[in-house]
């Protein structure tokens, strides 16, 4: 999951308490692949590992706010390897006609 975030997609993180605070990946860091998240109401940075994401999303410290972004991003994934197999679109979607 944490593999497939990218820049816009969010998560709400808990702070241990009633308390949680939204924040928007802003920047991946291509050598170490560190994370960084910022609340759009505040210019601190959120910075996280991905491993210590993967433990918080797991563990519901951290919530991935749904939206179109990753689900469009998620169907395009999946009807992109539809069009690629063998067997295409049409075994799995009969009315489908490319």
């Amino acid at each position: 999951m944490v593999q497939a975030l990218q820049r816009g997609d969010r998560i709400e993180f808990q702070t241990g308490t009633d308390d949680a605070f939204r924040a928007t990946l802003k920047w991946i860091s291509p050598k170490k692949g560190l994370l960084v998240f910022m609340q759009h109401n505040d210019d601190r940075a959120v910075p996280i590992s991905p491993n210590a994401l993967t433990i918080q999303l797991r563990d519901g410290t951290a919530i991935l706010i749904e939206g179109e972004n990753i689900f469009e991003r998620a169907l395009g994934s999946v009807i992109s390897a539809l069009k690629e197999s063998p067997e295409g679109v049409e075994k799995y979607v009969p009315s489908y006609q490319r």
